[in-house]
């Protein structure tokens, strides 16, 4: 998962470069396809930022219905998408990138693209579209957690809640409730009514996927980073058993 595996998930913007105080990162090597006058940012968890400290501003976890509504597993090694006996939806989050970029500079920005290392789990199989959905701005608060699915993490995000409570339960102290409801509810909801981004994820795969995100969704991170809920990780039709993916 993108804490722990440095190496596998890249969150990626370009900017043209107007002044040298805009090149401020620099986890990859500028190179013929960049030699455009721009500056490539690379958030990158576990990465030094152009020498200075390594980033750690990556959140990601995933929620699992039916029989783990209060479980955590933000300590897991994959993020699991989709339907393989229970339903289960990722979240992932870059928080901190308004350190290394003002508002002013986002204005600048000419793309944006995330990259994951997208594998199939043992149950898939079949080919699967994912979804990728904007969090609502209100459930923006979640923590990604350190369970690995063995119990409930008081503060952690699970299914029935952004913060689970001392209880998991509905009546629990300290529980706040998922904004459009467990899960996150539906598209519209607690997230986006349509997907900012889908991708392909084929049965037996293992390898990266790059999708491009809008550049004014990530804008608003930067510009109010109260508002960075991140994005929800969902198949298309969750009612198909076995369609499965990771990442």
């Amino acid at each position: 998962m993108t804490g722990r595996e440095p190496n596998v998930n890249m969150f990626n913007m370009k900017i043209p470069m107007v002044a040298k105080a805009f090149f401020v990162m620099a986890t990859l090597v500028l190179s013929g396809g960049w030699a455009n006058g721009q500056t490539l940012y690379s958030f990158k968890q576990g990465f030094p930022v152009d020498g200075g400290p390594n980033y750690t501003g990556t959140q990601d976890t995933y929620l699992t219905g039916t029989t783990a509504l209060n479980v955590n597993y933000g300590g897991s090694g994959n993020a699991i998408i989709g339907n393989n006996g229970n339903q289960s939806r990722a979240i992932l989050k870059f928080t901190g990138l308004e350190s290394t970029i003002s508002a002013a500079q986002a204005l600048n920005i000419s793309s944006v693209e995330l990259t994951l290392r997208v594998g199939s789990p043992p149950a898939q199989n079949q080919d699967v579209t994912i979804q990728v959905y904007s969090i609502d701005t209100a459930n923006a608060g979640w923590q990604q957690g350190t369970g690995t699915g063995t119990g409930l993490e008081v503060g952690a995000a699970a299914w029935k809640s952004l913060a689970t409570g001392t209880g998991g339960n509905d009546f629990a102290p300290n529980r706040v409730q998922w904004f459009g409801g467990e899960g996150l509810g539906t598209p519209g909801s607690g997230y986006g009514a349509l997907p900012v981004a889908t991708y392909l994820a084929v049965d037996g795969m293992d390898d990266y996927v790059t999708i491009s995100l809008p550049i004014a969704l990530v804008q608003g991170w930067i510009a109010n980073p109260s508002s960075n809920g991140g994005l929800l990780f969902r198949i298309a039709d969750e009612g198909v058993a076995g369609a499965v993916s990771t990442f």
